[in-house]
């Protein structure tokens, strides 16, 4: 018996592997930890994706009254539209971060010793991505099939 698996959820599972790595590496180097303002700064591009994610969703709703039947924006206020447009394109853009130029730089922070002690910046930036796409996953699903659509 097969459990067939959607491209979504193949990246979760890949991306998850990568996330563990990052942080088994991080834990086995033991540089100096970072501030917490280094760690804070690294986490903010996933809380900023969970927060246009919601207030898109939030805003969505209260405009048009119920999710969305139908893929693409009719019926929609120019201000959704907008504002539809703007968090697609961070999602995409934080997608192709996390997916092509992070593994680059991780890679290459532990190869190098000098810039090994950014292992622990990098593990936080990749476990806020990994939970911010997570967190999107648990959206309403009439909104999470409109946005995936």
């Amino acid at each position: 018996m097969s459990i067939p698996l959607s491209a979504p959820a193949i990246y979760m599972i890949v991306a998850g592997v990568f996330v563990l790595l990052a942080i088994y590496s991080s834990i086995r180097i033991r540089t100096k930890l970072h501030g917490k303002r280094a760690l804070g700064i690294a986490s903010l591009p996933g809380l900023l994706l969970l927060c246009l994610f919601y207030s898109l969703a939030l805003n969505m709703y209260s405009s048009l009254g119920d999710w969305p039947v139908s893929i693409g924006n009719e019926g929609f206020s120019d201000q959704l539209v907008r504002h539809a447009e703007l968090t697609g394109l961070y999602f995409a853009l934080l997608l192709y971060v996390c997916t092509f130029v992070w593994p680059i730089l991780f890679i290459i922070c532990l190869g190098s010793q000098r810039l090994r002690r950014y292992v622990p910046v990098a593990t936080t930036f990749a476990i806020a991505c990994y939970l911010a796409f997570v967190g999107i996953l648990v959206a309403p699903h009439g909104f999470l099939n409109w946005w995936l659509d």
